[in-house]
């Protein structure tokens, strides 16, 4: 019996022919499963595509902040040999207060901002690693939707479910089936 509506596109054996379970009797074509197929490997296209895009993002976005970081340690590195500089001089009595107290905040700023700077690279890296998970998700997903919608096209086929001699095909190519309609008649050989 035909397991998927459909129409006969080609019959495959003749009257006489011996089968076993899983011979191939005939093949149908049905638009709408080639269709659905058709979009299902689009999808997971796509959804290749979205994960290679989410991997490459993920890299530059922690790229891009790791060069931040470095630039603010750079900072305060340049903030604290000010500072040391400074007080070594204003200890002395030759740098004012107000310049002393200006190098030690920003030699505090700078630090604070190495913090904060870290802080995001951690961020951005656990970002990047959930928007790639979801990437792959997607991609499983539409990957299990190509499967299913292959599996339907694949029963397309009619094939015999008991080894026998076929007696009879009881329809011609072109001709429009329903789902469990019966197209052959097999004799049982046991």
């Amino acid at each position: 019996p035909a397991t998927q509506e459909g129409v006969i596109d080609e019959v495959l054996v003749r009257a006489g022919a011996a089968v076993q379970p899983g011979t191939a009797i005939a093949r149908m074509k049905n638009p709408a499963l080639d269709a659905t197929a058709n979009a299902a490997e689009s999808q997971l296209s796509v959804a290749r595509a979205d994960l290679a895009s989410a991997q490459e993002r993920a890299q530059a976005d922690v790229l891009k902040q790791q060069a931040i970081l470095a630039d603010s340690r750079a900072e305060m590195q340049d903030d604290e040999l000010r500072l040391r500089s400074l007080d070594a001089l204003h200890q002395r009595g030759f740098v004012a207060d107000v310049q002393y107290r200006q190098a030690l905040i920003a030699a505090q700023k700078s630090a604070t901002d190495v913090r904060i700077q870290s802080a995001q690279v951690i961020v951005g890296v656990a970002d990047g690693r959930a928007q790639v998970a979801a990437a792959q998700a997607r991609v499983r997903q539409a990957t299990g939707d190509l499967a299913a919608a292959q599996a339907a096209v694949d029963e397309l086929f009619v094939r015999a479910r008991i080894p026998g001699v076929v007696q009879g095909i009881e329809v011609d190519p072109g001709a429009s089936l329903s789902q469990n309609a019966v197209i052959e008649r097999i004799a049982d050989e046991r």
